[in-house]
């Protein structure tokens, strides 16, 4: 299993990770609505807007397993309020290879590249019924604050300093 920048060709893959994602571990935790109107076009185009945009100095990695994408991650400059200067914007890995340490690797590749930009500090959000959500907890995050979304609460996991992170 190799971990990689993502490149325009992988966009369809990505999107299609996105909602099958969506649709295992999000059903019945956010509107079905939400989820039945997701489609694997409309969220490549959305997922384009991060591949090494120089606003958000944001980038995605995806992992890949014999060719065939199973995971990716989308990360970049902290986006709301919080003091935290990096933010895991999207984290996600097909069902059949969860709990076998590929969102672990997204992890570490990603916090390289938050060091590349010199960011020191990390946040991510998670809905907080979201049982996935202790592999932050896992990884030394505390909670750090809430926000509703589409109904759901979330949770912000930080990271004051990048280094304390623990695999």
């Amino acid at each position: 299993m190799t971990i990689r920048r993502a490149k325009n060709d992988d966009l369809l893959h990505i999107g299609q990770i996105n909602v099958a994602v969506w649709h295992t571990t999000y059903r019945g935790l956010i509107p079905d609505q939400l989820l039945d109107e997701l489609s694997a076009e409309k969220q490549a185009e959305r997922i384009e807007t991060f591949i090494n945009n120089k606003e958000l100095h944001s980038f995605v990695l995806v992992a890949e397993n014999d060719n065939d994408i199973i995971g990716y991650l989308i990360g970049g400059k902290q986006r709301g309020e919080e003091d935290y200067n990096a933010e895991v914007y999207a984290i996600y890995v097909l069902q059949e290879h969860q709990n076998k340490g590929i969102g672990l690797k997204l992890i570490e590749s990603a916090v390289k590249e938050f060091h590349k930009m010199n960011f020191t500090s990390l946040i991510i959000w998670g809905l907080k019924e979201n049982p996935y959500r202790r592999f932050y907890e896992k990884l030394g995050g505390n909670i750090v604050g809430t926000k509703i979304f589409h109904g759901a609460d979330l949770l912000a996991y930080g990271w004051d300093d990048l280094l304390t992170m623990t695999p």
